[in-house]
């Protein structure tokens, strides 16, 4: 055999598996240090120029959009709020700041703040509703809440609750319901429930519209409130004027008590249950 088909028949040497996990080794390194070179390079244009980016997004603020229709809530109120914060910085600008704001208004329930880039900021108000009176200077929504706007005004749409001082928001939340049962149980008379008192003994009063108060006592039931009611609603209009208050915490009838200013007309005070 010639040397030139010796040296056409010889082989390269094959790769050993070790050698070949090595150079993939060195492979992968060496891309790590590609990736955290860029990466380190990256950071230092960005920290070179973060001021000039920095600015680009932090625009100040040129409007709120408010997205909320309200029904009690003044829109000026709302503007007084914002208006402040109009030319604050995009980015660095306070939103917990501005919702706790807008949440110390008395017809605002809760707020809702969101960032709009570039330069806007987007708010959503809930407003309060007010179900009833609280007292004299208080409304009280549907949740027991009590809330105080300047002006406080009556409405048949609402009945006037008066409770103790010390009240809890689920005691409240109870003299909503009760009143609610109530006035389901007397419209059948035609009647409408305008306030609910429950004094700091723990005893209820009932209070009609253009009508008079009816003591329910301390444990009142159903069979109280429908003795009470069926007696008014059985006198007659001119009667009905006359009657001042109604005591049904008897166990088997009531006691109505005439206005003084009517005994002269026939009508006699009593302080003795009317047997039913």
């Amino acid at each position: 055999m010639s040397s030139a088909a010796l040296r056409k028949g010889t082989t390269a040497p094959r790769m050993t598996a070790r050698e070949a996990k090595n150079v993939v080794i060195s492979q992968g390194v060496a891309k790590a240090y590609a990736f955290w070179f860029a990466l380190a390079v990256a950071i230092v244009i960005v920290a070179i120029n973060s001021d000039k980016l920095f600015a680009f997004v932090d625009q100040p603020i040129a409007q709120f959009e408010v997205s909320s229709e309200f029904v009690e809530l003044e829109q000026n109120s709302v503007s007084l709020v914002l208006e402040p914060y109009i030319g604050q910085n995009f980015l660095s600008v306070d939103l917990r700041e501005i919702q706790s704001a807008l949440e110390g208004l008395a017809w605002v329930k809760s707020a809702v703040i969101k960032r709009r880039w570039p330069d806007a900021v987007a708010v959503e108000i809930t407003e309060q509703v007010a179900v009833a009176n609280w007292s004299h200077d208080a409304y009280i929504n549907a949740q027991g809440d009590i809330f105080k706007p300047e002006k406080i005004a009556r409405s048949k749409s609402r009945p006037l609750l008066i409770g103790p001082q010390d009240a809890s928001k689920q005691d409240r939340g109870e003299m909503l319901m009760y009143i609610e049962q109530i006035s389901q149980a007397i419209s059948t008379y035609g009647l409408i429930a305008d306030q609910l008192v429950l004094n700091e003994r723990g005893a209820w009063t009932l209070g009609l519209e253009g009508g008079p108060m009816i003591e329910l006592g301390a444990d009142p039931d159903a069979f109280r409130l429908e003795r009470s009611v069926k007696t008014f609603a059985s006198l007659d209009d001119e009667a009905k004027r006359m009657v001042e208050r109604i005591d049904a915490r008897y166990t088997n009838g009531v006691a109505v008590r005439w206005k003084e200013m009517e005994v002269a007309s026939g009508y006699e005070y009593s302080s003795n249950p009317l047997q039913q």
